[in-house]
């Protein structure tokens, strides 16, 4: 069945030459700020939780970010077929820059769009460099993010967002004036009613609330508050289940049902049948549980373990992120 997405004229103007190449830089920026973000609160977990005297609880720092990073990220990209990838990105940029507490939001925003950004406006003969453009970008935010963060827990009382502004502002700027406006055949008379009323936003409630169950459900089962055979965590676990199930049912409906013919589904059941998607989407999965790993746990392990100081611990981390350059 073909949905709305698939009909959809192309919404950006084609960019070349020094304006592509300066947006590409831009972007950059943006993607390195939203992913050095978590690993410097990673690396200052220790730190926050000493400060609050609660390691138990202190994860959640990091799982509620993750989780507002997911939630965020699965709208913000259909938000961005509505209004435009360049005012969705300014957007998200703005939030993350003008509201500490509400980064993540801004940083999920951010990352989610200047993903697909590089190659949506990329020529088909430079998107070997775009998909290079956001490997090396992840390595550098791997390898200096907890470099930072340990210098920041050690030298400094504030959470570094003071650092965002002096680099996020005039890199928006330039955004915003060098970036055409995205251009689009309207339908209808009330283009954003009609668009808005196609995202799937029954589609993301499943995912949403599937995730978090599941989260919460493995990382309580088994602790001092809560054991694997607790009703709490047998409940969670359960129902985050049937949410699995809810959510792949709802994407059967969408994909079978002509009513749902135009809308702009979160989770397209043809990625579940096509096996070539789907096994990358199963590699990434599994390749980013080490990359949590290195990020989150090894500089915990370090600290706690090891009693190595911050500015120790982010020192190892970002060797073996370093690596990942070559």
């Amino acid at each position: 069945m073909q949905h709305a997405e698939d009909a959809r004229p192309a919404q950006t103007k084609e960019i070349a030459g020094w304006r592509l190449a300066v947006i590409f830089f831009c972007l950059s920026i943006l993607l390195l700020l939203s992913l050095m973000d978590e690993t410097i609160v990673a690396t200052a977990l220790v730190a926050i939780s000493i400060e609050f005297n609660n390691f138990q609880t202190s994860l959640w720092i990091v799982l509620g970010y993750t989780l507002t990073y997911l939630g965020f990220a699965v709208l913000s990209y259909r938000l961005a077929d509505v209004y435009g990838r360049r005012l969705v990105v300014l957007f998200g940029a703005f939030i993350f820059t003008a509201f500490s507490t509400l980064q993540g939001v801004g940083g999920s925003i951010m990352y989610s769009i200047t993903i697909i950004c590089f190659p949506e406006m990329s020529p088909v003969r430079l998107l070997p460099l775009a998909s290079s453009i956001i490997g090396i970008v992840l390595a550098i935010s791997g390898a200096v993010g907890p470099a930072l963060g340990g210098v920041i827990t050690s030298h400094s009382s504030g959470d570094g967002s003071w650092m965002n502004p002096p680099v996020a502002v005039p890199t928006m700027l330039v955004l915003y004036f060098i970036w055409p406006a995205d251009t689009e055949q309207t339908r209808g008379t009330n283009l954003i009613h009609v668009e808005l009323s196609q995202v799937d936003f029954v589609g993301a409630a499943p995912l949403l609330l599937f995730t978090t169950a599941l989260t919460f459900g493995c990382q309580e089962g088994g602790s001092r508050a809560y054991s694997w055979s607790s009703p709490v965590i047998v409940a969670l676990l359960a129902i985050s289940g049937i949410l699995f199930v809810a959510l792949l049912a709802w994407a059967f409906a969408l994909d079978r049902l002509t009513y749902f013919k135009d809308t702009a589904e979160i989770l397209p059941w043809r990625i579940l049948t096509d096996r070539i998607l789907l096994s990358a989407i199963t590699t990434t999965l599994l390749t980013g549980f080490t990359g949590l790993l290195l990020v989150i746990q090894l500089p915990i392990y370090f600290q706690i373990v090891n009693v190595l100081s911050a500015v120790e611990s982010a020192t190892y981390t970002s060797k073996l992120k370093y690596r990942s350059l070559y």
